[in-house]
């Protein structure tokens, strides 16, 4: 007899990334947002056709909001920054957009 984890047939295969390393670049196809067993993580699927899965940190949810899905997307993680309004620290990111697929 062998088990069966319920609810995995909901839940499309990808790989889920850490922001941990400075430098670190996500590339492709924005697939939009799902929610994850923690809060809600942003998709995107590769040249490769794999999806790619990341934890939607507050700075990654407001840039990523109106992008709409199917548009290409790279994000690239800058490291952990001291904000000056409040003291926290977080992790930022530059983030950007196919001028060519949004311009026509």
């Amino acid at each position: 007899m062998g088990w069966k984890r319920l609810g995995d047939e909901e839940r499309p295969s990808r790989d889920l990334i850490k922001w941990d390393k400075i430098g670190m670049e996500l590339e492709g196809i924005w697939k939009g947002t799902v929610e994850g067993e923690y809060g809600e993580l942003g998709q995107v699927e590769t040249t490769s056709g794999e999806l790619i899965a990341f934890p939607l940190l507050t700075i990654l949810q407001r840039r990523l909001k109106d992008v709409e899905e199917g548009i290409k997307v790279k994000i690239i993680y800058l490291g952990k920054k001291l904000s000056n309004k409040s003291g926290r620290e977080y992790k930022d990111f530059d983030t950007f957009i196919d001028e060519e697929e949004v311009s026509t």
